[in-house]
């Protein structure tokens, strides 16, 4: 995992729990369906199932890899491939789409489990995203 940048910000404001001061948020910020229990990530003020206002969720954790795919060209981002993302199934419900991170392109395939990490976007940089790095075998759920 790379260093934590000196001065973190969020990938985007509202995604993430993040304590005043912390090197790292705590959580992503999700929302939960009072009526029907829908998840969703990011926020949503209304439900996109039964139109119901949805609550602040955080999300923690591991997922599944629900599909994923690998970059072999430089991202207009600054990313340098080879680089993988795809989108995870989080235990917590919601399917969300991340950047892969903590081991080679080839080992996040279609039914891996993975858990949540965050981390600069860049090597040195102050933008902080979600993204998943493969969970250790017998790791707690």
């Amino acid at each position: 995992m790379s260093e934590a940048p000196s001065t973190p910000r969020p990938l985007q404001n509202g995604l993430y729990a993040w304590s005043e001061g912390a090197p790292v948020p705590a959580a992503l910020l999700g929302s939960l369906c009072p009526s029907c229990a829908k998840k969703a990530f990011p926020r949503r003020p209304q439900c996109p199932a039964c139109g119901a206002a949805m609550q602040d969720q955080p999300l923690t954790g591991a997922g599944t890899i629900y599909s994923s795919t690998t970059v072999r060209v430089p991202s207009p981002v600054g990313l340098k491939p080879p680089y993988a993302y795809g989108l995870v199934d989080l235990d917590q419900g919601p399917r969300i789409h991340a950047l892969f991170t903590g081991a080679a392109v080839e080992n996040f395939v279609p039914g891996s489990r993975v858990e949540l990490v965050f981390e600069g976007v860049r090597p040195g940089g102050d933008i902080v995203a979600h993204k998943f790095r493969p969970r250790a075998a017998g790791a707690a759920s």
